[in-house]
């Protein structure tokens, strides 16, 4: 690709990634914030929020994963020359569905909170959180669906800044409801459950707000349009359940080798999570560009969009690298001065570092090959890769060498390597099938 080509593609990509990285920045402060705001109340609250958030985190990510293939559905109508505005009634509809196939699920694993042997302190709390948290999920299920919405369409600015805001919100309103002020009296771990439902019916009034127009345009409930999303997004789904069981178990493991092994692990997954937001922003967009692109069966705009996407996201990864590799001390300093625990984060960061490449690399391609409807490639790949081969790693490192979490983390490198090398090789054929049409 020259240099004539390549900046104005850049410079498109760009544009479009930037209010789509700040809202996914916001929704992931969201569960920053409560943590911070629990460990200001109590040792007891910070165990049980911590928990709670174990518990919920795949429900809220399945969900999120059948919403994903809205925007790339509806990108790809776009550029076969679809109204897009006919498809948004179509697109709430759909997340209103996927709110009340997932909150069941998730009222059920609630029910045996008392029976998963849980310390007896934190069950009571747990429950309550989860129980309000259950209840959040259909707002966010819906502003998802929005935001899917706007983003095939382009119109990424205001729904992104509103996510963004929201995360500041919850923390003021997480301290105002859990230690209480005024005539409202301390809540404790509920009221970060209440305050985040508040936040998320906000979050979603006030970006349907804006669409009000959408909805008289809008055609009746398009049953084909939304057997297709599901048909694209249920492997999305269960990708995305597969990715976050197995950092979810890794963070299960870390805890089980002791509390410095688990607080080192917890600081050094925050800060990874907060630089994928990044390449997950990019891969988001570049998934909008290149579905409109075959939408358009322009088979060249594509590919070009496609490559740019993934040395935009690989390259901001190789500057998180950096900073995890380089300056190790003062980004653990932002969470804990205890020079034990860095001692232990030391040795994970300098493994997370070179996870980092990996890990934006895999997500650029996951939204290109989500653009061209390879989601159950994507599903076989992180299957085989985290848990045939990552996990399993991790654990005889971790536990039969007694590397600690330095070789869970190992097992993590790998399977995200894995997971990029596969991808790849199934991007490049798919590359060289289209030069042939």
């Amino acid at each position: 690709m020259t240099k004539k080509k390549f900046i104005p593609y850049f410079l498109d990509l760009f544009s479009l990634s930037i209010p789509i990285i700040f809202g996914n920045i916001g929704q992931i402060f969201i569960g920053t914030t409560e943590i911070y705001v629990a460990g200001k109340h109590s040792g007891l609250t910070l165990a049980a929020i911590g928990t709670s958030q174990g518990l919920t985190a795949p429900f809220l990510m399945i969900g999120m994963g059948l919403l994903f293939g809205l925007s790339t559905l509806i990108a790809h109508k776009k550029g076969e020359g679809h109204n897009p505005p006919v498809y948004f009634r179509s697109s709430l509809f759909y997340g209103l569905v996927t709110s009340l196939a997932v909150i069941p699920f998730l009222w059920l694993l609630i029910l045996f909170i008392p029976k998963i042997g849980f310390d007896p302190s934190l069950v009571g709390p747990v429950t309550d959180y989860s129980i309000l948290f259950s209840f959040s999920l259909l707002p966010t299920f819906l502003y998802q669906s929005v935001r899917e919405y706007l983003q095939a369409t382009e119109k990424v600015l205001f729904a992104n800044i509103v996510s963004f805001v929201a995360s500041f919100i919850n923390l003021g309103l997480g301290f105002l409801f859990v230690f209480g002020y005024g005539p409202l009296s301390e809540m404790g771990i509920a009221g970060l459950g209440w305050s985040l439902n508040i936040v998320r019916w906000l979050t979603f009034i006030t970006v349907l707000f804006t669409c009000f127009p959408l909805l008289k345009n809008s055609s009746s409930i398009n049953m084909p349009f939304l057997k297709e999303t599901f048909k694209l997004s249920f492997p999305l789904s269960i990708t995305v359940f597969l990715e976050v069981c197995a950092f979810c178990l890794v963070t299960v493991l870390t805890g089980i080798m002791g509390v410095i092994e688990a607080a080192a692990h917890n600081v050094v997954l925050t800060l990874a999570s907060m630089t994928f937001m990044v390449p997950m922003g990019i891969s988001h967009a570049t998934c909008v560009k290149v579905s409109s692109s075959l939408g358009m069966k322009d088979f060249d705009k594509a590919i070009f969009y496609s490559w740019v996407g993934i040395f935009m996201a690989t390259g901001i990864m190789v500057f998180s690298a950096f900073c995890f590799f380089f300056i190790k001390w003062p980004l653990f300093s932002l969470f804990s001065i205890d020079k034990t625990i860095f001692n232990m984060a030391s040795s994970i960061f300098t493994v997370a570092a070179f996870f980092q490449l990996a890990d934006g690399l895999q997500v650029a391609l996951n939204g290109v090959l989500r653009a061209f409807k390879m989601t159950k490639e994507c599903m076989k790949v992180t299957l085989v890769s985290h848990w045939i081969i990552g996990i399993p790693i991790g654990c005889f490192l971790g536990f039969h060498l007694n590397w600690g979490p330095f070789g869970l983390w190992v097992g993590l490198a790998a399977s995200l390597f894995m997971v990029s090398i596969f991808l790849l090789i199934i991007f490049l054929r798919k590359v060289k099938s289209l030069s042939h049409t």
